[in-house]
């Protein structure tokens, strides 16, 4: 007996299905986001409250705070985001702006930061001086010029007559060293999963064990409660391909 052949209603109810399981999936993680913007608006209220204040008194009647790849700390000081690819720049006035080079994450951005105007192009920059030239301010407290490229700099200068920009990465740095009580709780936590994988290195250590085997265990520690592991790659050996690709294999990064 031959076996029975799916219908164009079966096909098109599992399509359907699978289509509700990733709205259902969509849908989660903007409501975990949501949740965790809630756990963290008072706290990003009270940063940008004193970023407000810092620039205020510089003399300066709006923020620009730069960020690029692996050096986005000063932008998610206040957007509680980063995203994974390309520059990030935060407009710090009565109202907050943001633009990204990539567009990709602009909802989770805003599920993230409570920020309703984000934009993204390729060449930032631009949306950059428009936004700037449109306060009519002609001074400008930046935070990121150590890391902000020379064209991206000479754009804003050449672009907005009569600019000036402030460099106040020094007065901003002091303003992050000073820790909430909700920022302290969360050191703690921090420290505490440091103890653990510190303490479960220690159980993996043994004759013939491999970098690789130590690596996953630790990042199984992190990533099981929803975090990272930042220093992966650095434990290993860059062997060409080979144990690089082996650790992001049992890693599951690949």
């Amino acid at each position: 007996m031959p076996p029975p052949q799916e219908s164009w209603t079966d096909r098109h109810t599992i399509r359907a299905l699978i289509g509700i399981g990733f709205v259902a999936l969509f849908t989660g993680l903007i409501a975990q986001a949501a949740e965790m913007v809630e756990a963290w608006g008072g706290e990003l209220e009270g940063r940008r409250r004193g970023a407000r204040r810092l620039f205020a008194e510089a003399g300066c009647d709006l923020g620009l705070i730069f960020g690029c790849d692996k050096h986005g700390q000063a932008f998610r000081y206040l957007t509680n985001f980063e995203p994974l690819l390309g520059d990030m720049w935060l407009l710090l006035g009565d109202d907050l702006r943001c633009f990204l080079t990539f567009q990709w994450q602009i909802i989770e951005a805003r599920a993230l930061s409570g920020i309703d105007q984000w934009d993204a192009q390729f060449d930032p920059v631009p949306l950059v001086v428009d936004a700037v030239r449109e306060s009519g301010v002609r001074r400008v407290g930046a935070v990121g010029l150590d890391r902000m490229p020379m064209r991206a700099y000479q754009a804003i200068l050449t672009g907005i007559r009569g600019l000036e920009l402030v460099d106040l990465d020094a007065s901003y740095a002091l303003l992050r060293r000073c820790k909430s009580p909700f920022e302290i709780e969360l050191l703690r936590e921090a420290a505490r999963l440091t103890d653990e994988m510190l303490d479960a290195e220690r159980t993996q250590m043994r004759v013939g064990a491999r970098e690789t085997e130590i690596a996953a265990a630790l990042a199984a520690i992190p990533l099981s409660v929803g975090g990272e592991c930042a220093f992966v790659d650095a434990m290993t050996p860059l062997t060409p391909g080979v144990t690089q690709k082996a650790t992001r294999l049992l890693l599951g990064l690949d």
